[in-house]
């Protein structure tokens, strides 16, 4: 991305808005502030990576439940996640 371009990636926990486990997968294994957490932040790892956005700045929000979601993201980030930038 050039210039002032910017991405924004909205994330709905598995069962959530648009979001659905796979075929292959039981949905209630996703269910839970542990395993939203796993997951979304599993997703974001993957996605940072694919598009080769490791360097650029990243800013977390959550609305309701997702606000501690977010926050759990954001505890986990460095360690877990090897994302440095939040």
């Amino acid at each position: 991305m050039a210039g002032h371009e910017t991405d924004l990636v909205f994330i709905d926990p598995v069962s959530t808005g648009y979001s659905r486990a796979n075929e292959e997968k039981d949905a209630k294994q996703f269910h839970g502030y542990n395993q939203d957490i796993e997951s979304v932040g599993e997703f974001i790892r993957r996605w940072i990576s694919d598009n080769k956005r490791w360097a650029s700045p990243k800013y977390l929000i959550g609305e309701s439940y997702g606000t501690t979601r977010a926050s759990g993201l954001s505890n986990i980030s460095n360690t877990a996640m090897g994302v440095s930038q939040w």
